[in-house]
């Protein structure tokens, strides 16, 4: 800790866009305000003033300059409050110049490292600097690959060759990926049947029903792997690729049973990486409650049962997910549980109903002790008001 307070009060610049950063999350969260306030306006201009001073010097050193902790750090904080409050055309900039400076010192370190022979130890040893850096970059890299994903989505149809390792080969692209849906009842297919008994009860009930294909049973399957894996890092790397594949998934399909299944693996998985900030958008919330509209009208009764209770489980995932991520996002969790709470069939507002509910289609039941603070905080807030 005290080195990171060092490395902030070093440089002007960067406590500036730190300061507006930390004005902002006070704003967005505890203030529960959709503009910044004169002191965030005040900071962020110091900083963009200093930033832009870094970036249009033409000293011997400006390579240095660009690629240094301070500046990189100064963009993720500046981009994140774009984020935050809802300024897409900066944060765009904020992030492609970010993602520009990590590719420029990524060639620098690699050169340096080419250069040289021998490294001392002290070259080998990441700094504490250097790992705030990481999760920084981290973050702006999956916030532009969901951002991608979504416009790629909605403009041209998805491209790109998103797949699960284990069963679609990488030169098949979600477009030309026609999904595969079982026949109700006990399947032929014993591997197909095995994939279907290993699956959390709801999602079970639901496949038995034919509303889930293959390829969304396959993705459960390698959900249930994750909880072996022992390296966070590749838990991390594992989760954006599910991410990514549900997304395509839930694009691609055209039942709204699946659509919101996807969805909620989307938010579930997004609960314990580093963009939790940005995800869901407000755009996936709509989608959401647009779904679960639909899912209402099923007439089959035992499906409709089983679709209300994954309507409480993607319900509670993207709301709980979107109330850390600023007002915005805020604003459309509580919609989307405000018209959970009242229009939703056969739920009342006890708790154990709905954990009874959200367990089905859980594999970590660490997540129920956040859902459930969430939950009990908007029930409080909604009988008060």
């Amino acid at each position: 800790m005290r080195s990171w307070v060092q490395v902030i009060c070093s440089e002007t610049t960067l406590f500036d866009a730190v300061a507006a950063f930390s004005y902002g999350i006070r704003a967005t969260t505890l203030e529960d305000k959709e503009t910044p306030s004169p002191a965030i306006l005040w900071h962020k201009a110091r900083a963009l003033k200093g930033l832009q001073a870094k970036i249009s010097t033409e000293a011997p050193d400006k390579l240095a300059i660009w690629t240094a902790n301070e500046t990189i750090l100064a963009t993720f904080y500046l981009m994140e409050g774009a984020a935050r409050f809802g300024y897409e055309s900066e944060f765009r900039a904020h992030c492609l110049g970010l993602l520009q400076m990590v590719h420029l010192r990524a060639k620098a370190q690699t050169q340096a490292q080419c250069a040289s022979t021998s490294l001392d130890a002290d070259s080998t040893t990441a700094s504490l600097e250097d790992l705030h850096v990481m999760q920084a970059v981290g973050l702006v890299e999956g916030t532009e690959m969901a951002s991608n994903l979504r416009h790629e989505s909605a403009l041209y149809g998805y491209q790109s060759s998103v797949h699960s390792p284990t069963t679609i080969p990488s030169s098949v692209s979600m477009e030309a990926l026609e999904l595969r849906y079982p026949l109700p009842g006990k399947q032929t297919n014993t591997d197909i049947q095995s994939l279907i008994d290993n699956l959390p009860l709801g999602f079970r009930d639901l496949a038995e029903t034919g509303n889930m294909s293959v390829e969304v049973l396959l993705l459960l399957k390698e959900q249930l792997r994750l909880q072996h894996y022992h390296d966070m890092a590749e838990v991390a790397e594992r989760q954006t690729e599910w991410i990514k594949h549900a997304r395509a998934l839930a694009n691609w399909s055209n039942n709204p049973v699946e659509e919101l299944a996807c969805l909620g693996m989307v938010a579930f998985l997004s609960w314990g990486t580093a963009q939790l900030k940005f995800f869901p958008e407000a755009s996936l919330l709509n989608r959401v409650k647009s779904l679960g509209r639909q899912t209402q009208l099923f007439d089959n009764a035992g499906l409709f049962i089983c679709c209300r209770k994954l309507r409480a489980w993607v319900v509670l995932a993207t709301a709980e997910n979107a109330i850390t991520g600023g007002a915005t996002l805020k604003r459309h969790a509580n919609d989307l549980m405000r018209e959970f709470l009242f229009k939703e069939p056969l739920i009342d507002n006890d708790w154990g109903n709905i954990e009874d509910l959200v367990k089905r289609f859980l594999w970590n039941r660490k997540t129920l002790a956040a859902w459930k603070r969430y939950w009990m905080s908007y029930y409080q807030d909604e009988r008060e008001g």
